[in-house]
């Protein structure tokens, strides 16, 4: 059992794509705090568009 889960075949290649998928979102979300100012500057933002983002 352990073997076939560890495996990318099958119906276990679609597990490991959904936590992948999953755990880069919340990579990415958790990432935008810092770089909010620069993100505010670039597309010339308001606040309130910004705290409407994160």
């Amino acid at each position: 059992m352990l073997k076939e889960l560890l495996s990318f075949h099958g119906r276990y290649r679609i597990l490991h794509l959904t936590w992948f998928a999953f755990f880069l979102s919340f990579v990415v979300w958790f990432n935008f705090a810092p770089l909010a100012t620069a993100v505010k500057e670039d597309f010339g933002l308001e606040i309130g568009q910004v705290r409407t983002i994160a």
